[in-house]
């Protein structure tokens, strides 16, 4: 892992990863990134719960790639390797284990002093083990919790119900009420989303250059549609 600093105090982190991901591995990159802690204070600020869980989901997503190609599954079905996070990019992500959140009333606490208030879409059916904080495309920002919850089965009618799912109904029952037909959402959606992209092809900077803020504006338009 290597750690360069910069004049005004900020600085990014560059991490090399190991080819293959074993225990012994990932405690020897979890040994450098501990010690790039102890020198890099920008690095050291924040909160070791999320820099921890970046370096152990690499280590799921390699392991979970690698096991698709020994198994030699379709290429349409395997996770794929890791890819790079570009800072402009990519969305931003963290993962927070049971020891670095508590919520409590209208307020999430996380690792690192972090209190985030949240507008719950339903109560948690019991303790969280871990949660993830996420902002979308939109600029809204999530998130989503893992919590164990006991299967309530629901009681027995007696009666049965035939379901088809197809292409051009979404669902076809033995009962006419409850056929699902298809909402169309694509063709509504297509001449937003065909305007916003002639929006986007004639604001589109050159590689190496910054987005203008018309392209961003109409970048996010388009996640809307």
């Amino acid at each position: 892992m290597t750690t360069p600093m910069e004049a005004d105090g900020a600085g990014r982190a560059r991490y090399t990863y190991r080819l293959r991901v074993s225990s012994s591995a990932r405690t020897a990159l979890e040994a450098e990134w501990a010690l790039a802690r102890e020198r890099t204070p920008w690095l050291r600020d924040g909160s070791s719960v999320p820099q921890q869980q970046l370096i152990r989901d690499f280590g799921r997503s390699r392991a979970k790639a690698h096991k698709d190609i020994r198994e030699r599954l379709p290429q349409r079905q395997r996770a794929g390797m890791p890819g790079w996070k570009k800072k402009h990019e990519a969305l931003p992500t963290l993962n927070y284990t049971r020891r670095g959140l508590r919520p409590q009333d209208d307020r999430l606490h996380l690792a690192g002093g972090i209190v985030l208030r949240v507008v719950w879409s339903r109560s948690l059916p019991g303790e969280p083990s871990s949660v993830r904080v996420y902002r979308d495309s939109v600029g809204h920002w999530y998130a989503s919790f893992v919590v164990r919850a006991e299967v309530q089965p629901l009681p027995e009618t007696g009666r049965v119900r035939g379901v088809d799912w197809g292409v051009k109904e979404t669902a076809t029952t033995t009962s006419n009420a409850h056929d699902l037909a298809h909402a169309q959402h694509g063709r509504k959606a297509q001449a937003g989303l065909t305007r916003y992209d002639r929006m986007m092809a004639r604001r589109r900077p050159k590689k190496g250059q910054a987005a203008s803020k018309g392209y961003r504006e109409a970048k996010k338009w388009r996640a809307k549609t």
